[in-house]
Formats: C-alpha cells, sequence, structure tokens
C-alpha cells in the first residue's frame, strides 16, 4: 500500500520534507491518493533503510530456526577433517550465507553433502537489491512458521 503511494509521490516529481514531513512542489492537484499518502508519512511509517545487519541478523535467525550451523565455515573438529582440508577450515553443510556480488546481495545455502560439494540460491533470483532480499527473507520465515503450524495442527 505504501509503495503505491511512493511511486505517485514519484511521478508527480513531489518533495518530501523531513521537518514536516509533507509533500510539496505537487505538479497535480491533490487527490485523495496524495492526502492518504501525506497522512501515512505524518504518521511515522517511513520506510527504514535497510543495513547490512539487518540482512545478517535475518539470516542467523533463519540458521537458527532452521538447525543449521550459524557459521559458514569452522575450524577442523577431529582428525579426518584434519587432514582431509589440510588444517584450513571446513565449510558447514547446510548453512545460510549472504553472497555479495553486482552491486547486490543474495541468500545462498551451502549444500547438505559431508565437505559441501557447492552452494545454491535460496530463492533462485540472483543478486537483488538489499530491500528486495528483506523482504524475500521475511517471506520465507513466515512460510517456515506456517508450515510449522499445519504440522503441529
Amino acid at each position: 500500500m505504501k509503495r503505491d503511494f511512493i511511486a505517485q509521490a514519484v511521478k508527480m516529481k513531489g518533495f518530501l520534507t523531513r521537518r514536516n514531513i509533507r509533500l510539496e512542489c505537487f505538479t497535480k492537484p491533490a487527490t485523495p491518493a496524495t492526502i492518504k499518502f501525506n497522512h501515512v508519512f505524518s504518521r511515522g511509517l517511513i520506510m527504514q533503510r535497510i543495513t547490512d545487519a539487518n540482512l545478517q541478523a535475518l539470516v542467523d535467525r533463519i540458521n537458527r530456526e532452521t538447525g543449521m550451523p550459524m557459521k559458514s565455515y569452522d575450524v577442523p573438529k577431529n582428525d579426518a577433517e584434519h587432514a582431509m582440508y589440510r588444517g584450513a577450515r571446513v565449510p558447514q553443510a547446510g548453512n545460510y550465507h549472504l553472497s555479495w556480488a553486482y552491486g547486490g546481495v543474495s541468500l545462498h545455502r551451502m549444500s547438505l553433502a559431508p565437505g559441501c560439494s557447492g552452494i545454491s540460491d535460496v530463492f533462485s533470483c540472483g543478486h537483488v537489491k538489499k530491500r528486495e532480499l528483506y523482504d524475500m527473507m521475511h517471506a520465507f520465515l513466515r512460510g517456515l512458521d506456517a508450515t510449522r503450524a499445519a504440522v503441529a495442527a
């Protein structure tokens, strides 16, 4: 709903002042939609900035709720792992982590095979803007909650 108002403001080339939180300099007369847009912004519902820390917190929550390791790589735990990886860090199977490339970010998951033979893009959408990934990860968490609720019922 807010996106519609924001898109309309951009189309009308409005100017948002932070102090008064109101739109000025419209090229079109006020419509019910612009009045509603002003009301939404006056109530403090301004969109928050998505930071790297916000995304990492969601990744940690996904790992915690799915029971996957929190770190992508860890130190070898036994002699076999130490010999296999020659003392290097060991990939943690099933871990969800962020991948940064092409000016965007993506949620990746390490394979469940021992030794982690690769990764997969969880949403199969490539690297996207932070806001898009933030919304997709929230939808993913809501899906996990809904699945748990359906299984429990």
